[in-house]
């Protein structure tokens, strides 16, 4: 390294020195790389985007700790990483705010049905609602009436298991339903447009819940690490009070 010296005067001393030329020539090459270290650690943390980086970052920050002298150097560092987590457990948290907000808009949307349509079952569902009353014995032959039912819960149509529904409606036939039988009429009874809906987003909506919950662990981390970096800054304030 080339020494600048700042007067022909000083430019003699160093030259009827070599001892203390050697020494200046030490010092300032200390300083130069401890000035390229500093501005490395500042530039790896401008760049941090995870919790790995941020190891990388903390890891240089001690490297150049180990060799400098200025606590306040090395408080600024630390000071510069605290406020970069800062601002990832910010932008994390929006981030989580706006999946959480295209979750529930997908949830949101329903697949409507005409007023015709809607009339049109009512009409169908109550006729057949009151041909299957007719061939129920209401009570007296409650066996019967059972297998009745587990027949018309085997594989019925919409307009069958809105009949059923409203069949199970009704306290004196709710006994002759058995729970899986429940569970087929009012999977049956849906709108089958709202159905595929649902099944077609389904792959989306496990793809968004898959990204919040990386988002809930990158929360998680970016905490632990931002109280690890406060008790660090204290820590180093109170060294620099000392």
């Amino acid at each position: 390294m080339t020494i600048m010296y700042t007067s022909n005067a000083e430019r003699m001393y160093y030259e009827r020195n070599p001892k203390a030329k050697k020494e200046r020539e030490s010092l300032e090459d200390k300083n130069c790389r401890l000035s390229r270290m500093y501005n490395n650690c500042s530039c790896v943390i401008s760049e941090i985007k995870n919790r790995t980086d941020y190891k990388k970052a903390q890891e240089l920050i001690n490297s150049y700790a180990d060799e400098t002298d200025s606590q306040l150097d090395i408080y600024r560092l630390n000071k510069m990483l605290s406020e970069k987590i800062a601002s990832l457990l910010q932008q994390n948290d929006e981030n989580m705010k706006k999946i959480q907000k295209e979750i529930a808009d997908i949830k949101a949307v329903r697949v409507e049905e005409s007023t015709d349509q809607l009339q049109k079952l009512e009409y169908e569902s109550n006729n057949i609602l009151y041909s299957m009353m007719a061939q129920l014995h209401n009570g007296i032959n409650e066996n019967s009436d059972r297998r009745r039912v587990g027949n018309w819960c085997k594989n019925p149509s919409r307009q069958e298991s809105i009949a059923l529904q409203k069949l199970y409606a009704l306290p004196q036939y709710q006994k002759l339903f058995t729970a899986h039988q429940k569970e087929v009429i009012v999977a049956n009874g849906r709108n089958p447009d709202e159905v595929a809906h649902e099944q077609a987003m389904q792959p989306v909506l496990q793809e968004k819940n898959s990204q919040l919950a990386k988002t809930y662990l990158n929360g998680f981390g970016l905490r632990n690490i931002q109280m690890q970096m406060s008790n660090k800054l204290t820590a180093l304030e109170k060294d620099g009070e000392n």
